[in-house]
């Protein structure tokens, strides 16, 4: 890219830096340098500008989800002709959400007084900051979130038991002995099964509205809303799920659809089973059409299969067992972002408990909500990265036979899922946006208000919202009339629902989540095709998602 006098580049785009600096390389009168940053109010682009005369300045971003538009991640300023040979000089950017990310301080005392010595004289300059930046560890604890566990200081493994081999439960092998939900330290086991608290619907007696859509691969979007009825059986939380006996019942679910129009009706319930390889099936799944004004009784689906239109599995929806995996703790991690609000949309309404509606700004949601006691001081979410692999004799041949969780630390909430497949590349990410629904259950009572997944694979992109959710006390009245198959012929909503929280164009989609393949580059993969990079670069470039990058073509 040549740029002259005068232009603009979108380089420092919405950057939030902690104080105007001067980004300088050498003489200004050879080089020129990239334009001090003053203050911005929400919603406002800033553009760096050449202020002096340059034949050339290259420059790069990396990885290939790096944004611009202000969205989270680093983005790389080389310098001009040799300069850019001998360094770098790494920014980190803010989101929409304009916090900013503490650290640097080195990189904007080299900058500052590189811009002083370049009035004199361009080698000093670049001497220096070639000397203090070549080794990158003057800065790495500032600027590096992730760590692996052999790094962790004695402090930070406090709460960690690197045992693998640990007591089982006298009746069933699989299970720890240690009783659920375990206390400090936890192995990587016991972490497993505290991130299965949380799976796609909560884990207690509720109503809620779920908007739903999916963008396609060729950037076709689909809609729908379904208002869910949610039952468990004897103590709400995992607590009953484990307590159940393999083959028995322990939760029913009833959803039934409000839109889009030709699917008004349809309803499905779901009845679920504890597993074991004794007892695999998981689902009894029945089905109610309007049209055909009868009730079906369908096949347990097979865990890889998507819903219709849908880049979701159905293990993806109902969770997955922790005891068909082996668990390994990979490091720590602390997130800033997971699901990415585009440019293009800037507020949500929600839809309250007691059926008033309201807008939240994009800028005001927080990894795990207003409620959450523990964000660092710059707003991010202590994590640990978990190993889960499938063992064989459980689940031969699974599609995702390698999956990592980045859980917190306190709740072991999953707020970032990766899977991988059985050549080793990315399959699919879900990134959560949570919410303490139920204060009753404590760290227990988080759950899910906004999920995003994205098939890397089929680049198709699907999202739900749990709006207005109503903690419900079912008698046996309602079970016996609102959790049966023949319950759905009436066509009755015991809780009718509405929800505003639709995206109605591709432009107001979630975006495509952040691949960070600098976090672990020894335990994940994220190599992509030269297509599906170009994509994500042109989808962080617009502020919103794009299919196709043509110069002919429009984006979507």
């Amino acid at each position: 890219m040549d740029l002259k006098k005068g232009q603009s580049t979108r380089i420092l785009d919405a950057v939030a830096l902690l104080e105007p600096v001067d980004l300088c390389f050498g003489h200004r009168r050879n080089l020129g340098f990239i334009g001090e940053k003053g203050e911005t109010s929400e919603g406002t682009l800033l553009t760096s500008q050449v202020l002096e005369g340059v034949d050339e300045l290259a420059w790069l971003v990396s990885p290939p989800d790096a944004p611009a538009c202000g969205v989270l991640g680093r983005q790389s300023i080389w310098g001009y002709k040799q300069a850019a040979s001998c360094l770098r000089l790494s920014v980190w950017s803010i989101s929409h959400q304009q916090r900013v990310r503490k650290g640097s301080i080195t990189y904007m005392t080299i900058c500052r007084l590189c811009s002083w010595l370049s009035r004199f004289c361009v080698w000093p300059a670049l001497f220096l900051i070639a000397l203090l930046l070549s080794g990158a560890p003057l800065d790495a604890a500032e600027t590096q979130s992730w760590q692996y566990l052999r790094d962790l200081s004695d402090k930070e493994r406090r709460d960690i038991d690197p045992r693998t081999d640990t007591p089982r439960d006298a009746q069933l092998s699989y299970l720890p002995a240690e009783a659920y939900p375990f206390t400090a330290p936890y192995t990587a086991e016991e972490m497993g099964y505290r991130r299965m608290e949380f799976p796609h619907m909560p884990r207690w007696n509720c109503v809620q509205i779920e908007d739903f859509a999916s963008l396609m691969p060729s950037g076709y979007l689909v809609n729908g809303k379904t208002i869910v009825l949610v039952h468990y059986e004897g103590p709400e939380g995992l607590q009953g799920h484990i307590r159940q006996k393999p083959g028995e019942l322990y939760a029913r679910w009833l959803s039934q659809d409000t839109a889009p129009p030709e699917n008004m009706g349809n309803q499905m319930l779901m009845i679920h089973n504890r597993t074991d390889q004794q007892h695999p099936t998981k689902t009894n799944l029945f089905g109610y059409s309007p049209i055909l004004r009868r009730v079906r009784r369908f096949p347990q689906p097979r865990r890889q299969d998507r819903f219709p239109n849908q880049p979701i599995t159905y293990d993806d929806f109902l969770g997955r067992d922790a005891w068909e995996f082996n668990w390994r703790i990979i490091g720590t991690d602390v997130l800033y972002e997971t699901v990415r609000f585009p440019t293009t949309r800037q507020a949500i309404t929600l839809l309250n408990p007691d059926g008033s509606f309201s807008e939240k700004a994009a800028s005001d949601f927080k990894l795990m909500g207003d409620d959450y006691p523990v964000y660092t001081p710059d707003g991010g979410v202590k994590t640990y990265v978990l190993e889960a692999t499938a063992k064989t004799d459980w689940l031969p041949d699974y599609y995702a036979p390698r999956i990592l969780y980045w859980v917190e630390q306190r709740s072991f909430y999953p707020l970032r899922t990766e899977q991988y497949g059985p050549d080793g590349e990315l399959v699919a990410i879900e990134t959560r946006l949570v919410k303490l629904f139920n204060p009753a259950l404590e760290e227990q009572g988080y759950h899910n208000l906004i999920t995003v997944w994205w098939n890397a694979q089929l680049d198709f992109l699907a999202y739900a919202v749990h709006d207005g959710q109503k903690i419900r006390t079912w008698s046996e009245a309602d079970l016996q009339a609102f959790f049966t198959p023949d319950f759905m012929r009436r066509e009755w909503f015991p809780e009718p629902m509405k929800t505003q929280a639709t995206a109605h164009t591709p432009k107001e989609f979630f975006l495509r989540p952040h691949l960070s393949p600098e976090k672990f580059p020894e335990e994940r993969n994220v190599v992509l095709p030269p297509d599906l990079t170009a994509r994500i670069q042109a989808q962080n470039a617009a502020g919103h998602v794009v299919f196709e990058t043509s110069s002919s073509a429009g984006t979507e």
